[in-house]
């Protein structure tokens, strides 16, 4: 299992960058809201490669639903984003603990948006 939080963005970074999350389809959602958890499960049919993916400790969480195009279960794009000004847009900024939160947004072939603020995102492959 890999584990990233603030201090791992590097890391995290590459790990994103040659995974298999582009082309992949969302399989599973789920939320624990007494952990402040969401855990997807993933599923790439193309480079026969799974994950669950467990955002823990989470800050903020929004999904913007333009619906354009196709499929919401399919990501065209996972990134971890420097600049937090899109999410800040959705509450006031805690200026010291979100700064060292780990921003992720999910970009759908649908043209939707799943953004994620949280504190450290674990990743199991299955």
């Amino acid at each position: 299992m890999h584990r990233f939080r603030f201090a791992q963005e590097k890391e995290l970074k590459e790990y994103i960058y040659f995974s298999s999350i582009h082309d992949s389809e969302i399989k599973d959602v789920q939320y624990d809201l007494c952990k402040s958890a969401l855990t997807l499960m993933i599923s790439n049919p193309i480079d026969k490669v799974s994950c669950r993916m467990t955002f823990a400790g989470i800050k903020r969480m929004f999904f913007l639903n333009e619906n354009r195009w196709g499929d919401d279960n399919s990501v065209s794009s996972l990134t971890l984003e420097e600049d937090h000004t899109p999410i800040e847009a959705f509450g006031e900024v805690e200026t010291e603990r979100d700064e060292k939160s780990l921003y992720f947004v999910f970009q759908m072939f649908s043209g939707n948006e799943l953004h994620i603020l949280t504190d450290e995102l674990l990743v199991e492959e299955i």
